[in-house]
């Protein structure tokens, strides 16, 4: 029988129940977590069903439960709890075998006893204190039920902020990376992003585009504008969340000496949809939302020159996300829709680290430098991401990793220079690795002084 919010039967006599009760689950009438009065008697409700019957597809999704009392029979539909997992056995070890018995010594005679002395009189007892009884000790609480199947598929939305958040510090990144000398004219480049990697159990992926320009100001001092688009995406075994991000910074460099100093700040919009596949009732639910984001990025640099051709740059940077997504709701999977509350992240890193490499002259005038870097970075804010998902009228908080505290930064890339400085050209590694998180990616970037 399909539910709808009001009583399937209403009698004014007694009521028997008996038989088997078939729920169409998928019919999409139904809500989960609301209840449904089936049958309600004046007189009472006697006996019940012998059987609850549902599309055994729907069985690790939701569960449907009948309540009986004086007058009615009811029916709520509820997400099907997590299986808990069975303890492992202790092994009961293997006793000791018993000792030998010892050989039984010869007895000795035993002499007379000696006669008594008069028994002294018994002293008063002392009274004998009431012991107090020990506090009963405070029952344990319960344990809170897992999160079952019919939320948990939504993890790779859950997830999503984690690569959102490290694609947007790795345009602060390139955007806060140093080209050439202010001096050396006006400047327009191209940079490509490609990383992937794996966090809160599921693979993360990038793909970015960022193209600047930069024109010098001063003898120490020069400004640009730059465009960034990138693609992410996290997936599951259950669901595969993509996101887009579109943003406009301006660009500020200043160098003095050996100190060089980047500053980038910008924001624009993002955007995200999801596929989560519900296996295997052939039902898929999909949605789309989006949001914007506002970030800023700081470096500073010392360049230490040693001997001709080597040299030294211990760097510090820190660098700023704001980003909100608005709410959002699947569609597709009947009573599996999920809704997704809206959701803020307010995010900082700060890391510091050192580069070295090597200033080369190749044949024709072409400069090569290779080079490598290492570092580290902490994070601070909203490192743990919690998405409010709602089940029909029932509320579930998930929640997941959406940066690690703190990670080691890698890095090691070439640069070639033409022989008449015009052309410019970087191919690069980078790596970010955390005890619960790893991410990796290659860039290039090209370009072009007039």
């Amino acid at each position: 029988m399909a539910g709808v919010d009001y009583d399937q039967l209403h009698v004014l006599g007694q009521a028997s129940l008996d038989g088997a009760l078939n729920v169409v689950v998928d019919s999409g009438q139904y809500t989960v977590g609301t209840k449904y009065d089936l049958v309600k008697a004046e007189g009472g409700v006697q006996g019940t069903f012998a059987q609850v019957a549902y599309n055994p597809a729907f069985a690790a999704y939701i569960t449907p439960t009948v309540q009986y009392s004086a007058n009615t029979a009811s029916l709520k539909l509820l997400p099907t709890a997590a299986p808990t997992p069975t303890p492992t056995p202790t092994p009961t070890p293997t006793p000791a075998p018993a000792p030998a018995p010892a050989p039984t010594p010869t007895p000795t005679p035993t002499p007379a006893p000696a006669p008594a002395p008069a028994p002294a009189p018994a002293p008063t007892p002392a009274p004998t204190p009431t012991p107090t009884p020990a506090p009963a000790p405070a029952p344990a609480p319960a344990p809170t039920p897992a999160p079952g199947l019919a939320y948990t598929t939504a993890n790779a939305a859950v997830a999503q902020p984690w690569i959102t958040q490290q694609s947007l510090f790795s345009i602060g990144d390139v955007l806060t990376a140093p080209d050439a000398q202010i001096s050396a004219g006006n400047r327009v480049w191209l940079h490509a992003l490609r990383g992937q990697g794996g966090a809160n159990a599921a693979s993360v992926d990038q793909n970015g585009l960022v193209l600047g320009a930069t024109l010098p100001v001063s003898n120490d001092w020069s400004a640009g504008v730059a465009f960034a688009h990138a693609l992410t995406e996290t997936q599951t075994q259950y669901q595969t969340v993509r996101g887009r991000s579109l943003g406009f910074y301006g660009l500020s460099t200043f160098a003095r000496d050996a100190w060089r100093i980047d500053a980038a700040v910008g924001g624009g919009r993002l955007s995200q949809d999801s596929t989560r596949y519900l296996d295997p009732t052939g039902l898929v639910a999909r949605a789309d939302t989006h949001g914007w984001y506002g970030s800023a990025a700081i470096t500073a640099r010392y360049h230490q020159q040693l001997g001709s051709s080597a040299f030294i740059e211990p760097y510090a940077g820190a660098a700023y996300i704001y980003s909100h997504t608005q709410a959002f709701k699947e569609s597709g999977a009947g009573i599996l829709n999920l809704d997704y509350a809206a959701r803020n992240s307010d995010l900082g890193r700060f890391s510091a680290g050192v580069k070295g490499g090597l200033n080369l002259t190749a044949a024709g005038g072409m400069r090569l430098k290779p080079w490598v870097s290492a570092g580290v970075a902490s994070y601070a804010g909203y490192t743990t991401s919690t998405q409010n998902l709602s089940l029909g009228v029932l509320d579930q908080p998930l929640s997941a990793r959406g940066a690690p505290r703190s990670a080691l930064v890698t890095g090691a890339g070439i640069t070639l220079q033409g022989a008449s400085n015009q052309w410019r050209a970087t191919l690069a590694y980078q790596g970010q690795h955390g005890h619960d998180s790893h991410f990796n990616g290659a860039q290039l970037k090209v370009s072009y002084r007039w």
